[in-house]
């Protein structure tokens, strides 16, 4: 993580753990990623007696336990096991052994829940002290001396109920006061009298409770003033004077309960449209699936999505185009049948589970009529907007068997109705993924790169034409999707640029390369320099020029280590939007470089105007150096320019032992292309570096 906001900030948005609920949990709770503790509650502080949550970061969760567990197995080994079967099964609870940092030893009930999100694993562990539980059990079974003065007093909640006829012949005074009832009056009544949620298996279910792993049963009691309570019931059969009973510990977990509740809430639910999630969506479905393979049934899945939305947003603005997704998710809800699943995908986009399908034909209808009832006028805020949508269908298990395969189905039949533009619906069928327009898969999937871990940087050494050492990299962004391949990034910036997803991944391409340059810095090569690559729309945003100071205050990176490539373009743009951004750039220490020169409008008056440190010639021209005097006539020239005006220059698409000779003799500073090395990724660049040393 980069930072605590982003930290809190990603589990916010993408588990859905409400930080307040997170802090407020009675209960420790530590957050782990890779075997260290990177975040914890007030609770666990406590639990643990630690001065202050610094006691606790960074550290092994195993440094929390004792060497060995009661079993005598080693505590280490054990824990693994146990971590093991939660990223199997996604949770796992079970008992455990802890170390207070005062050395005190404590039994504890864990409950590890298993988290992938952006491709990264977390382990959220719940840890509830039952050392008092199992003190106190232990001690009923040693004497019914100890046990009455245990039972009478204690503050935990404790019934004895005969177990062949449900009566309840003893309780405490805590007991008491939490039912509300006197102990003559509570009794006079049986268990399932106050248990509303087993009633007559209570019993069986708290026997059953002590042959099996399980450690505790949840129930709803109903107290004296006819209020319903969560409850958590220990239990165990004892025997006083010669009498077989179950002993009863009673926990109130109505609060918890309620976190918990609005915890799952918030992990499952859209809270826009108080539509399911794709999560919960996704669970369901494959429960649909699951049954309809069972029954031989079939299964529509309609992915819809609006054509206009964006038009809203920028016309309108967002709080408009919320409140539009709202009424929309509300008017989809109004004409689904209660049989079907209703989810917000992402964004505008929308999905129905329709199960138990007749035909095609059924489900084409179903799906124009849900065209038509979408296409009618919404009314917000004195506007009148008219929409339309496409609804592209897919069909279990004609057009696959689970549900990513259906989805991505039913993406390419919605963006082949998108093509239409008048809101048509339109079945999956194989031929589509042929004629399917690939701009629009880029669209979608681009969306979620950075969220799915999709995106990374291979590294093209820059090489000094006197010596060839490496001197500098640039940083050159790639794109690996498991739906559609690898996307060349001359397919995706565009787009990118023009859908405004080019300003967050922009702004991780910059992060990461500095972070790169900052590793690069700290085992030796303290001179290496980056460039990257910057859109006329990063160059647009007012902070651009603070978010890269920012990104190289935050890694200590001397400015002058790092180059900002832009395309000779720019000048065909209102230079009055971005020139305070360079000339801010300029003045921080930041290098400005003009990529792909001799291909644009640049003027000599505008380089000295920008102050412009180096210039890159285009690789067209390098490659074409044979094939005639003209192009290293232009080289020359350009190389001429650059001398002339003191500025470095650096020949990029050098392939050629030929390229290498003519551009050394004209004096060309710095080098780039695949004679010397093709892009690689940071740890083969870092062998690079090795070898050229």
């Amino acid at each position: 993580m980069d930072n605590d906001s982003e930290f809190e900030n990603k589990f916010c948005t993408e588990y859905g753990l409400c930080l307040n609920l997170f802090y407020r949990h009675p209960d420790a709770v530590l957050i782990v990623k890779d075997d260290l503790i990177i975040d914890c509650n007030s609770s666990a502080i406590e639990l643990f007696k630690l001065d202050s949550k610094e006691d606790i970061l960074n550290k092994s969760p195993y440094e929390l336990s004792p060497k060995y567990q009661d079993n005598e197995e080693d505590s280490i080994e054990l824990g693994k096991k146990r971590i093991d079967q939660a990223l199997i099964n996604g949770y796992n609870r079970f008992e455990w052994i802890h170390k207070k940092s005062n050395g005190c030893i404590f039994y504890s009930e864990v409950t590890i829940t298993a988290k992938a999100i952006n491709g990264e694993r977390f382990l959220i562990s719940i840890i509830k002290d039952i050392s008092e539980n199992k003190r106190l059990v232990s001690r009923i079974k040693e004497s019914e001396e100890k046990y009455r003065v245990v039972f009478d007093n204690n503050k935990a909640i404790m019934l004895i109920v005969d177990p062949n006829t449900q009566r309840i012949i003893d309780a405490n005074n805590s007991a008491c006061g939490y039912y509300g009832y006197s102990k003559k009056d509570l009794t006079t009544l049986r268990l399932n009298d106050i248990d509303i949620a087993m009633e007559d298996k209570i019993i069986e279910q708290m026997l059953l409770l002590n042959k099996s792993k399980q450690k505790n049963l949840k129930s709803k009691h109903r107290i004296s003033n006819g209020e319903i309570r969560d409850v958590e019931i220990f239990g165990c059969p004892i025997e006083i004077r010669g009498r077989n009973v179950l002993h009863l510990i009673i926990n109130d977990i109505t609060d918890k309960k309620h976190m918990e509740d609005e915890i799952r809430y918030l992990a499952y639910t859209d809270t826009l449209t108080n539509l399911d999630n794709k999560e919960a969506f996704k669970l369901k479905f494959q429960d649909k699936i699951n049954k309809a393979k069972y029954k031989k049934r079939k299964i529509g899945l309609l992915s819809i999505d609006i054509n206009e939305f964006k038009d809203i947003n920028d016309n309108l603005g967002h709080l408009v185009g919320d409140e539009f997704l709202k009424i929309f998710a509300d008017r989809i809800s109004s004409w689904s049948d209660s049989r079907y699943l209703i989810a917000r995908y992402v964004g505008d986009e929308f999905l129905i589970c329709i199960p138990n399908i007749n035909s095609y034909e059924d489900l084409i209808r179903k799906g124009n009529e849900l065209s038509k009832v979408l296409q009618n006028p919404f009314e917000i805020n004195k506007n009148t907007i008219f929409v339309n949508s496409s609804i592209g269908i897919s069909i279990y298990p004609d057009h696959g068997s689970d549900f990513d395969t259906l989805m991505k189905n039913s993406n390419i039949a919605m963006y082949k109705a998108k093509e239409k533009k008048d809101g048509r619906v339109e079945i999956f069928k194989e031929s589509l993924k042929e004629t399917i327009n690939e701009k629009f898969l880029i669209e979608k999937y681009l969306r979620e790169a950075l969220q799915r871990d999709e995106l990374y940087i291979n590294y093209q050494p820059i090489v000094n034409s006197q010596n060839d050492k490496i001197i500098g990299i640039e940083a050159l962004i790639r794109w690996k999707n498991k739906e559609i391949g690898v996307i060349p990034p001359d397919k995706f910036i565009t787009i990118a640029e023009s859908n405004g997803m080019i300003i967050p991944i922009g702004r991780w391409v910059i992060k990461t390369a500095c972070q790169e340059l900052k590793r690069l810095n700290k085992i030796g090569y303290e001179d290496i320099f980056v460039s990257i690559n910057i859109s006329i729309k990063q160059l647009e945003q007012k902070d651009f020029s603070k978010m890269i100071n920012e990104i190289t205050d935050e890694f200590g990176i001397d400015k002058k280590y790092l180059f900002l490539e832009i395309t000779e373009s720019i000048y065909m743009k209102n230079l009055q939007n971005i020139y305070y951004n360079l000339q801010d750039l300029n003045q921080s220490g930041i290098r400005i470089s003009i990529d792909d020169f001799g291909t644009g409008y640049s003027s000599l008056a505008q380089l000295a105007n920008l102050d412009v440190y180096k210039l890159k010639i285009d690789r067209s021209f390098i490659q074409g150096l044979h094939l005639g005097e003209n192009n290293s006539k232009i080289v020359s020239a350009i190389i001429a320019l650059a001398k002339s005006l003191n500025l470095k220059i650096v020949a990029e698409g050098v392939e050629e032992y030929e390229h290498v000779q003519f551009l050394k003799n004209e004096s060309c500073d710095m080098l780039q292309g695949y004679y010397y090395s093709k892009p690689v990724s940071g740890a083969d660049l870092e062998l690079l570096l090795e070898d050229n040393s």
